[in-house]
């Protein structure tokens, strides 16, 4: 059926700003680098069943853990920016690696009192501190963890 355009007709129906205005939505992601001590051992075990569950981890050691920070929203018309890097970098620093960076995690706040402090309890630690700390048109929808290069959480999954 013809439509009574010519093919290059058809094509100006769509024109590259339209395409741009629908791409509205998209995430960003952003690295952080944890340096960071903890004890895997859950008090109300023996020494002899943290080892067997937690082995060297049930001792004093440390991690270069990584979080990765995913938001989604609309970008923003006038920056073209979902949100500046520069302001979720000041938000991290503020409310993550103040209390996580260089710290050993068992002590580095009250939440690691009731959570032992394992890269899954550690994700959901950061998604619960920033999700409410972003501007109106972020959402937070991912946190990753990193405890080594070959494992990581995600939260949520």
């Amino acid at each position: 059926m013809n439509s009574g355009c010519a093919p290059s007709e058809a094509l100006l129906l769509v024109s590259p700003a339209m395409l741009i205005m629908k791409i509205h939505h998209i995430q960003l992601s952003a690295s952080y680098d944890i340096y960071a001590s903890h004890i895997l051992k859950n008090p109300k075990w023996n020494a002899q069943k943290n080892k067997k569950v937690f082995g060297h981890c049930a001792r004093l050691h440390g991690h270069q853990y990584r979080a990765i920070v995913t938001v989604a929203g609309k970008i923003n018309s006038e920056s073209g920016m979902l949100i500046n890097g520069y302001d979720l970098d000041a938000l991290v620093k503020k409310h993550i690696l103040e209390y996580l960076d260089h710290h050993h995690l068992n002590e580095a706040d009250p939440f690691f009192k009731t959570h032992l402090p394992t890269a899954e309890w550690i994700a959901v630690f950061i998604f619960k501190k920033l999700k409410n700390k972003l501007p109106k048109n972020c959402k937070l929808t991912k946190v990753r963890v990193y405890e080594t290069p070959n494992l990581y959480v995600d939260y949520p999954n």
